[in-house]
């Protein structure tokens, strides 16, 4: 699986499992977060959204469990 780059200040990039709803999310300072359990629909919103990182801080952070990865 393919990381996709994006467009955002915070955000460097992500991938997405829609088998096991895993959101991995690159930083721009390095870090890889995984988040757990993230539906489709939240996942299609977070693609769509005029801005990835105000989805990602007002839905995404906080609402779903995450692990650092490196």
């Amino acid at each position: 699986m393919n990381e996709t780059p994006l467009h955002s200040s915070v955000l460097a990039g992500f991938r997405y499992d829609p088998d096991r709803q895993q959101l991995w999310l690159r930083f721009r300072d390095g870090d890889l977060y995984i988040y757990q359990t993230v539906p489709a629909t939240v996942m299609q919103a977070f693609i769509d959204a005029p801005s990835q990182g105000r989805y990602f801080n007002s839905v995404i952070r906080g609402h779903f469990p995450c692990r650092l990865l490196s």
